[in-house]
């Protein structure tokens, strides 16, 4: 893998809240992706990703957690 200085690391959140003044928390997603390039054309990267809040919400309708690995290679 490349040096550390050529690493990405991206963290995201998300949040959906209702339709009160108050602003409630509904749902939200934390998301980290991870990129490390390898050689002169190939990246790795990595991504997690993490739902939270009230069930059948927003961002809560397909998954609670999901984890993606895979290979990039540019020519």
């Amino acid at each position: 893998l490349g040096p550390w200085s050529d690493w990405q690391w991206i963290n995201r959140v998300l949040i959906a809240v209702g339709d009160q003044a108050t602003g409630n928390l509904r749902s939200g997603v934390f998301q980290s992706d991870l990129e490390m390039p390898a050689y002169q054309a190939w990246t790795f990267l990595a991504e997690i990703q993490n739902n939270f809040g009230n069930v059948n919400t927003e961002l809560l309708l397909a998954s609670r957690e999901s984890y993606y690995v895979g290979v990039k290679y540019a020519w």
